[in-house]
């Protein structure tokens, strides 16, 4: 295939795209932010529920929620909710919330795993 085709194939597209792009993004926040808060708060609540058993836990789980920001705080949590996972050989990080999150929001709206090369 001739790569000028190809190259005024996906300009075309782009352009006719470009008007819609900010309609179907603000729509997919409006959908996800409907539906976060939610997971969310089932996530919160089985971790609250594995952690009451356990005081230290307990109270890393709830410094943390009263000061989310303080990184101090997360780590205290992490090193908690390693220890809860330790006899399953499951290590908890930061990176393993995000991708797990990210993995769940794309199989939701597979829409946005799309690529330029499937255009």
């Amino acid at each position: 295939m001739d790569p000028g085709i190809i190259s005024t194939t996906v300009e075309a597209t782009w352009t006719a795209l470009q008007p819609y792009l900010p309609v179907l993004a603000t729509k997919a926040v409006e959908k996800v932010g409907s539906e976060l808060p939610a997971a969310v708060g089932k996530l919160w609540s089985g971790l609250r529920a594995k952690f009451d058993t356990r005081p230290p836990a307990k109270e890393a789980l709830v410094d943390m929620l009263k000061n989310p920001d303080d990184s101090d705080l997360q780590a205290a949590f992490r090193v908690q909710l390693n220890k809860e996972n330790e006899k399953a050989g499951i290590r908890v990080t930061m990176l393993a919330f995000l991708v797990k999150a990210c993995v769940a929001a794309l199989k939701k709206h597979p829409e946005f795993a799309a690529s330029l090369e499937s255009i």
